[in-house]
């Protein structure tokens, strides 16, 4: 219910500031992913509100904020892949799909923030939840994606960058919970040495 909303928000948002006189072919303008970042942030910094204590409760909230950027940067400089992969028109608007996936990687800003906890074992089930959440919507991404016909290379580059995002934080997750040893990293850094190592 609540992304129907804000899907039609963006949509509204989207509609008035693409459609302008001067540029016949639209363009996905920057206010639609900067909105769907902000409201996800904003909610998840209300959660580590209420489920930390003192200290952790800035820390949390600067990760959050270092998350939220590090998510908002996929689509802004992805922009241009608002397009089927048989097209090279734009869409104007973010579309639903697209919309999921960066409230995705927006509740990962929330893992970022929960990793900057001094004990992470007082967190109890928090970040497996949190990761969760995150996995569940990456499913409805891409099936609502489909299912509307909305298909992008944006959607696809955001569901790459949101995984290897998302892995990275459970290994490092893992590492501090002393599931694993520190060689686990490499795991959640596999894919970014793939692409230096290129």
């Amino acid at each position: 219910m609540h992304l129907v909303v804000v899907h039609g928000i963006l949509d509204q948002t989207m509609t008035q500031l693409t459609h302008s006189h001067a540029d016949p072919a639209p363009t996905l303008k920057a206010a639609a992913p900067v909105a769907v970042v902000a409201l996800v942030s904003a909610l998840c910094i209300v959660v580590a509100m209420i489920i930390l204590d003192g200290a952790d409760k800035i820390r949390s909230i600067i990760g959050i904020g270092i998350g939220a950027f590090l998510v908002l940067l996929v689509p802004l400089t992805h922009r241009s892949q608002n397009c089927s992969e048989d097209s090279v028109r734009i869409y104007a608007k973010l579309g639903l799909p697209n919309a999921i996936s960066i409230s995705r990687g927006s509740v990962l800003a929330l893992l970022c923030g929960l990793l900057l906890v001094r004990d992470p074992n007082s967190l109890g089930w928090a970040p497996a939840i949190v990761y969760t959440v995150a996995i569940v919507a990456d499913y409805f991404d891409g099936f609502t994606a489909r299912r509307t016909g909305r298909t992008t290379v944006l959607g696809a580059t955001l569901d790459v960058e949101y995984d290897s995002f998302g892995v990275l934080q459970a290994s490092v997750f893992a590492v501090r919970l002393g599931v694993a040893g520190e060689w686990f990293l490499l795991v959640g850094l596999a894919r970014y040495l793939f692409i230096v190592g290129m």
